[in-house]
């Protein structure tokens, strides 16, 4: 197997060698990035909402100061991607071009290892390297000489994120981290790790980078095919488990077109769920939003109306700043039907475009089937948009414990609804532009960070690798002691 895979390495160093990608000129990438600025300003909504536009317009500056001799694609990107913390958006995206990501996908060779983040140290969780010796478990402490941790750090900086939360950064980069380093890193041929492996012995590895093809096939020869997502396996996007007492309800998205691909319409999930919860006398609800990135509004105030016996108002208000574009013929994708409604639903209000008549801004009615019996909520960095939103609602009315990690998405407010990809005319770089300002109907303060669990759980490497789930034990046990 060994040979088979050098092999395959050589084969792939000789087919894709290191092409010398094209460079931009300052003026090109000084116009880019005025029209990215333009845009922001112009289209955001919520450009301001954790850093003043002073830091902003002064990391523009920066920014343009430094464009003074010709850049890369890659090496533009590296220079822009720290407004993303600033932006402090979730939902504003930056994307390199789609030759880049095919180069990326076909050619580049990367890092061959999948990471775990805990302890503030990096953790091998899989090994796809063509050395063997290198076991799960071992901390990376160094790679080529510089501090993992310092590393890991940075590429969290880089990322997009929801105000100051940094649970869904960390996730992002852990997830795809050979691809971040190679962003903002590059690609070298070969790696210097130092490693301290289980046993605690300290030892120098001198590591290949590879295709990602072959990462994938080493991968599969070492742990199997990949964990298929739970919409490839043909499970609902909405189910329900009752054991005695307790009810485990499962929601794996908020998006309407996924519930209706996979599984009954929410309206009928939960008026079904909901009553044999009533049937079954059940005391314990635990609702399940972990890996929920959201969706739309409508399942959330509906599950509301199940959980909650009084008329409530979801979201305080809906608004933008344009129902235009500043540069429409940079963007991928246009308004189109949208501006002519868009009229209609909305109203001036000094600077704004408030909109009316959206679902979540009148009053909603309790359903007649309402659960009144203690509830325990899941989050983790990936219960994010609407799903934060719904922890919104649920925090302000006391409504149950939340268990697990901070949610990534802010419970306060979030700009999307919205999202058109502006592409950048010289780099080719894509902007996913959100409009809508969706302001939630909560009196707490906006901390600029997702619900904080009332009892935080993260699982460890451990947990992970042995498929263990310490948040959904831990709240099973709370609940046997009649917590």
């Amino acid at each position: 197997m060994r040979h088979i895979l050098l092999f395959s390495l050589f084969l792939s160093l000789c087919l894709y060698g290191k092409a010398q990608d094209p460079t931009f000129s300052p003026a090109q990438l000084k116009e880019d990035l005025s029209i990215l600025k333009r845009n922001l300003e112009g289209a955001h909504p919520a450009l301001y909402a954790y850093h003043p536009k002073e830091r902003l317009d002064s990391a523009f500056t920066v920014i343009e100061s430094n464009l003074n001799s010709p850049l890369t694609e890659v090496e533009f990107f590296r220079r822009i991607s720290p407004l993303l913390k600033l932006i402090a958006n979730g939902h504003t995206h930056f994307f390199n071009s789609d030759a880049y990501r095919e180069k990326r996908r076909t050619k580049d060779l990367i890092f061959p290892m999948a990471v775990y983040w805990q302890d503030d140290q990096l953790l091998v969780i899989r090994n796809a390297s063509l050395n063997e010796e290198l076991e799960v478990g071992s901390i990376i402490q160094k790679i080529n000489g510089k501090s993992s941790g310092e590393i890991f750090k940075y590429l969290v900086d880089q990322e997009t994120r929801d105000g100051y939360n940094e649970t869904l950064p960390r996730l992002s980069v852990q997830r795809a981290f050979g691809s971040k380093y190679a962003l903002h890193f590059g690609n070298p041929d070969n790696y210097e790790l130092d490693i301290r492996l289980p046993n605690g012995d300290e030892k120098v590895f001198n590591i290949e980078a590879l295709p990602l093809d072959t990462i994938q096939k080493i991968v599969r020869n070492r742990y199997g095919e990949r964990r298929k997502a739970w919409y490839e396996n043909g499970i609902d996007a909405y189910t329900l488990e009752i054991e005695g007492n307790t009810a485990v309800m499962t929601l794996r998205t908020f998006s309407k077109s996924w519930i209706r691909k996979n599984g009954p319409s929410c309206k009928k999930f939960f008026n079904d769920a909901f009553k044999k919860i009533d049937e079954a006398n059940i005391e314990h609800l635990i609702i399940d939003l972990r890996d929920n990135g959201g969706g739309d509004p409508k399942p959330t105030i509906k599950l509301f109306a199940h959980l909650y016996d009084k008329p409530f108002t979801f979201y305080r208000q809906l608004s933008m700043v344009t129902k235009g574009l500043p540069d429409k013929k940079y963007y991928k994708e246009k308004l189109g039907l949208l501006s002519i409604a868009l009229p209609f639903i909305t109203k001036k209000e000094g600077d704004l475009y408030v909109m009316k008549g959206i679902a979540g801004l009148k009053e909603s009615k309790p359903a007649k089937l309402y659960y009144s019996g203690k509830a325990y909520f899941l989050t983790n960095p990936n219960s994010f948009s609407a799903t934060g939103e719904m922890s919104a609602i649920l925090k302000e009315h006391d409504r149950g414990l939340f268990i697990g990690e901070e949610a990534g998405g802010n419970p306060n407010q979030n700009t999307s609804g919205i999202m058109l990809p502006l592409e950048l005319p010289n780099s080719k770089i894509s902007v996913l532009m959100p409009m809508i300002l969706f302001e939630m109907n909560v009196d707490f303060e906006n901390t600029g960070h997702g619900v904080i669990p009332d009892h935080i759980i993260r699982p460890s490497l451990q947990d992970v690798i042995e498929g263990n789930d310490p948040v959904m034990d831990f709240t099973k046990e709370l609940i046997k002691k009649g917590k």
